[in-house]
């Protein structure tokens, strides 16, 4: 899982990249060449729900994201596992139904065309189940590692 969290880091890399050169473009097009990109800002807002769903799951996976372990931390060993499991456990159920219907989705809006840049929609909502299916392997990762060291 590592490799792939590593081609994830290099993807994200590069979608920030590619995202702030078409913003910087835009900004130059439309103030300086009085010219505005009719494509950049679709872009730019499909190339960030993809740099959200994918950088989570890199964030789940180096728990980086926002929880509740101050509320956690004060309840006795026994009930601070039990509650981490069930969050494990409801937070898999979860991500497994936003990626079963993200597929849906995704499916259903192939045929859609976006409105500047007339790619299928099927392009940015394939970010949903592909974002939901590295969480949940980023989950089990982080959940394997916990039992282990317990």
């Amino acid at each position: 899982m590592e490799s792939v969290n590593l081609v994830v880091t290099w993807l994200l890399a590069i979608i920030l990249g590619t995202m702030s050169l078409v913003v910087f473009s835009q900004v130059i097009y439309r103030y300086v060449l009085e010219a505005p990109l009719p494509w950049s800002e679709e872009l730019a807002r499909y190339l960030m729900v993809w740099l959200v769903l994918l950088g989570a799951s890199l964030g789940l996976r180096s728990k980086a994201l926002i929880g509740m372990e101050a509320l956690v931390n004060v309840f006795p060993p026994r009930l601070k596992r039990f509650s981490i499991e069930a969050v494990l456990v409801f937070s898999l159920l979860f991500l497994t139904v936003v990626m079963i219907y993200g597929i849906k989705l995704t499916i259903m809006n192939h045929s859609q065309v976006s409105p500047a840049m007339a790619i299928p929609m099927s392009w940015p909502y394939a970010a949903i189940p592909v974002g939901a299916l590295l969480m949940i392997t980023n989950a089990l990762v982080v959940a394997i590692e916990r039992w282990k060291n317990n």
